[in-house]
């Protein structure tokens, strides 16, 4: 794979470098969606559609962004084919490139490119966090669906291109809650800046900022029994910690 994606890139710089001469771009934009699914642990699935109409028969397409740990990176087309792809990072940017072939040249083409994002939000307490931005590259249709865990209350969550800041509309798709914003056109303000606020918070989460206590508490029962020669009561004990935490274990 890696080995085609070499030759292709070859071939796409050739072609690049025939592009002035022959003044056709690869493809003619249409529209960016973008979706990014909180998970209740803070991890977030992206899920970003492209639609764009194809002038040259291949092409590599490119997707770049900073911060975070991706994995479970995946990428289909609209026609069924799951494509190659390369990511790259460097530091904390990182680089996807897909190549693009196979379909019908001056016709709609849409693929998705998916895959989890770990370290996005931020979190303090309840009050979470989502600060990223998006390059549309060129003028064209832009949507962005920021969706929250189940439970969530939304915050003022603002999204900001050039000069102009917009508040997100709130919707919901199925039992959660949704933050969308949309344009027909872009313009040339194609570099776009949000920031989503919610609050949530869960068992599993309050047992993830308890975690040490619990372990100290659970020591120092086994301790004090060992001490004091009480087996029997340390054993009532770990049976009353464990079905505490059974419990909570069912919430999460």
């Amino acid at each position: 794979m890696r080995k085609i994606l070499v030759f292709l890139s070859l071939f796409a710089l050739i072609g690049s470098l025939i592009l002035p001469v022959s003044a056709q771009p690869a493809f003619e934009p249409v529209g960016h969606m973008y979706i990014y699914e909180i998970n209740p642990d803070g991890s977030v699935l992206c899920t970003w559609e492209t639609t764009l109409i194809p002038k040259s028969n291949v092409f590599l397409y490119s997707f770049s962004f900073r911060g975070g740990e991706i994995d479970e990176v995946r990428a289909f087309d609209s026609l069924g084919q799951e494509l190659d792809m390369e990511v790259e990072k460097t530091g904390e940017q990182v680089t996807m490139t897909l190549m693009l072939s196979g379909f019908e040249l001056d016709k709609p083409y849409s693929f998705n490119l998916s895959f989890r994002w770990e370290g996005l939000i931020t979190r303090r307490g309840e009050k979470h966090v989502l600060f990223t931005s998006v390059d549309v590259g060129d003028p064209q249709a832009a949507k962005i669906v920021v969706v929250l865990p189940e439970g969530s209350k939304a915050g003022i969550s603002t999204l900001t291109r050039g000069n102009q800041t917009d508040l997100f509309q709130i919707a919901r798709i199925g039992q959660r809650t949704a933050l969308i914003w949309e344009v027909e056109n872009t313009g040339e303000d194609t570099q776009i800046y949000f920031r989503v606020s919610y609050r949530y918070y869960s068992a599993a989460l309050w047992v993830r900022d308890h975690l040490l206590t619990l372990i100290g508490v659970f020591l120092s029962i086994i301790v004090a029994g060992i001490l004091l020669g009480y087996r029997s009561r340390v054993k009532g004990s770990i049976s009353l910690l464990s079905g505490v935490l059974r419990k909570i274990g069912e919430k999460i």
